[in-house]
């Protein structure tokens, strides 16, 4: 998954160790932690800090 910051055009790879499976959603908690659902693989946390 990449990212891109305050509609930068500079792209980050974020969520090392995710599957290389379609992501369907994707939550940010108010603690900064990213939720991500993907397609036939699972949810996926990525905690404040270490997802980016």
């Amino acid at each position: 998954m990449s990212l891109a910051k305050n509609g930068s055009t500079k792209w980050t790879k974020v969520g090392f160790g995710l599957p290389n499976a379609l992501v369907t959603s994707i939550l940010k908690t108010p603690s900064g932690t990213l939720i991500v659902g993907t397609h036939g693989r699972g949810v996926w946390e990525l905690p404040a800090g270490k997802a980016f």
